[in-house]
């Protein structure tokens, strides 16, 4: 649920309010929960050998080691310990997870001693291991990041999840839990005493007082994300700067979809239904097996083991607008700008990163778990095998990649436990263009037909039949695309390429199905005009007079210039108002003349959007998210670099 510091008693008392009210409280009332067709069951039982992941079992988290230990620590210790040396026997047997259909007394008798990876059976927070046999939950004290001991412990359920849980995800202070009808149920209580647990099922819009939400069938991995002031205290916008999370708590459910390409998220105050997207690695095509998150971090990896990583919630991405004075969005560099009063909240968010690759066998079994403060550093592991064949884990951090590109190191883990995800290819090369599905991007046009045959001279104010426009990879989850504006007749025709960014938008109601669909969906837009373009836009030898014309009053004379934008399949809308003039136009589907995303380095210098002799070559994101920015060096210092910075340094 979000909510937010300026707004942070408000949301307390609404939720007070709609909790025990809108949102039913299962321990009083069971309410029917409009059951959907079908049940965990018609996509593999969670808890046992057939699972819903890759070929089968989730991969119970394997016991013996330290589950992440200080949050707010340093990333890279373990303060549990040495778990890579030999562990003198096995610390707590066999992990399993139990058999479904035992009951608490043979569940006990199989329990792990510890919990070190999380996944669909069993996770950890600050202060609990969870564990799930038998349809219940149980929980023991995380002894090696509380310093707490003690049993595990099976925790009250309400009805409807007493004895039928399937699967469960934790982070922080929430653990959801699913039954075996897909239903989803919540508690925000999980850093407290156990009998202070209160559950509800997962509402949505409006204030968590909406439908009850379900997993998909078929699906191959759900994860819990929560960021809370008091783990996290801020965000780290992509200008390194720290962006208060507020009073309250923002918390997201993440759903790999089946075939592994798509990403679907929801959060307790949206829609019930699974067509909020993250733009997946490689421009929504890399085909992940297994997905990994915490507190706005995230990880996928594929068949042959590449692994990628990324910053993202619904408030990093700009698509809180419900709180626009508080997120204050732009996509203008913000980096230096030392005056908070002066600052605004940095987008584009945070890209995906690929990581080093490990040397090494592994699994599709991945954990990841935040530590320290500002939504940047995350614990990411991997079962594998050592050099010698024995079992164990791959550990590094998140953010160290980003902070030191050189920085590829792994550090093996030995547990001698036994494995329990499927073993990748792991190839020691890249191979994320293997994994690759269908691109979604599209075109749409306005007024193509008359390029090359429009005025050089306007009489009055510009006019939208006095030029043409291509909008050229538009994605549904995607962004940027870019919006070629042409101008002028034949003989000086030109066209500019200005950059559309995207990002999705609260709404009100549940939407069918996923992409751009015959009904048009509202999306928040940012025009963005190349830097070389302001700069020049009162020399007519470089800036045709239309094209002078069209940044006066369509842009209103700014670099970046925020629009609304309503897309379907077979059409684009683009509105902004101010006053007695404004943007209304309609893009129609269409064939691009170039279909490539590309602003190119042999274009003409007004396309130079960064400056510095390079334009943004967007064409190879679908083959490299590095391609359009690249964060090196400290967060507060980072570089952005084009594809030919990248080539000349060989990535």
């Amino acid at each position: 649920m979000i909510g937010r510091a300026r707004y942070g008693w408000l949301v307390a008392a609404l939720l007070g309010v709609l909790i025990s009210s809108g949102c039913s409280d299962g321990r009083q009332t069971g309410v029917d929960s409009g059951e959907p067709d079908g049940s965990l069951a018609d996509g593999g039982d969670l808890a046992g050998d057939d699972g819903a992941w890759a070929d089968g079992d989730p991969a119970p988290g394997d016991p013996g080691g330290d589950p992440g230990g200080d949050p707010g620590g340093d990333p890279g210790s373990d303060p549990g310990g040495d778990p890579g040396g030999d562990p003198g026997g096995d610390p707590g047997g066999d992990p399993g997870g139990g058999d479904p259909g035992d009951g608490p007394q043979d569940c006990l008798s199989s329990a792990p001693e510890h919990v070190l990876l999380r996944d669909a059976v069993q996770s950890f927070n600050q202060r609990y291991y969870a564990w799930l046999c038998g349809g219940e939950i149980f929980l023991k004290p995380n002894t090696l990041a509380s310093g707490e001991t003690g049993p595990w412990r099976s925790i009250p359920l309400p009805d409807g999840l007493a004895g039928r849980v399937a699967t469960l995800v934790m982070d922080d202070a929430y653990l959801e839990a699913a039954n075996d009808a897909r239903e989803i149920w919540l508690t925000w209580n999980a850093l407290d005493e156990v009998d202070a647990f209160s559950w509800a099922r997962h509402c949505g819009f409006p204030l968590g007082a909406g439908d009850p939400n379900f997993l998909e069938p078929g699906f191959l991995a759900w994860t819990l994300s929560a960021t809370t002031p008091g783990a996290d205290v801020h965000y780290t916008d992509a200008a390194g700067w720290p962006r208060s999370v507020g009073d309250s708590n923002c918390t997201h459910l993440f759903l790999l979809k089946a075939g592994g390409q798509f990403i679907a998220f929801n959060d307790g105050w949206l829609p019930a239904d699974w067509n909020h997207e993250i733009c997946s690695p490689c421009r929504g095509r890399f085909q992940a097996v297994m997905l990994a998150s915490s507190g706005a971090r995230h990880m996928v990896i594929n068949r042959y083991g590449d692994i990628y990583t990324r910053l993202f919630d619904y408030d990093l991405s700009g698509g809180n607008n419900w709180f626009e004075d508080y997120f204050d969005y732009t996509y203008g560099d913000q980096r230096g700008i030392a005056d908070d009063a002066q600052r605004r909240f940095q987008l584009p968010p945070w890209p995906w990163f690929r990581q080093p690759k490990i040397a090494g066998r592994i699994t599709d079994r991945i954990s990841l778990h935040k530590v320290g403060q500002g939504v940047l550093h995350g614990v990411m592991r991997v079962e594998g095998w050592d050099e010698q064949g024995r079992s164990g884990y791959y550990e590094k951090d998140m953010h160290a990649a980003v902070e030191d590109p050189a920085d590829s190191g792994w550090t093996f883990f030995r547990t001698d436990l036994p494995i329990r995800g499927h073993e990748l290819d792991n190839l020691p090369e890249d191979g994320s263009q293997l994994t690759l599905g269908p691109a979604e991007d599209a075109c749409f046009c306005w007024n193509l037909d008359a390029a090359g045959a429009l005025p050089d001279e306007l009489d009055g104010e510009i006019e939208v039949g006095d030029w043409a426009a291509e909008l050229i990879g538009l994605h549904p989850y995607c962004s940027p695309a870019v919006l070629r504006v042409h101008v002028g007749s034949a003989g000086a025709a030109r066209h500019y390429d200005l950059v559309l960014h995207t990002t999705e938008t609260k709404r009100e109601a549940a939407i069918a199905g996923r992409g751009l669909g015959p009904e048009a969906r509202p999306r928040s837009g940012c025009l963005e005009l190349p830097l070389n373009l302001m700069e020049r836009l009162d020399d007519p030898a470089t800036v045709h007079p239309v094209m002078q014309r069209f940044v006066e009053i369509y842009a209103n004379g700014e670099r970046f210039y925020f629009v609304d934008v309503s897309a379907a399949a077979g059409q684009v809308h683009i509105e902004k108002w101010d006053w007695l003039w404004g943007i209304d136009w309609t893009f129609e589907a269409c064939s691009c003349t170039d279909p490539r995303l590309s602003l190119r380095d042999d274009a003409d210098p007004v396309n130079d959007l960064a400056g510095d002799g390079h334009g943004l070559l967007f064409e190879d994101l679908f083959l490299d998210p590095r391609a359009a920015q690249i964060y090196a060096g400290q967060p507060s210092q980072r570089n952005i670099h084009t594809l030919g910075d990248l080539k000349q340094k060989g990535w």
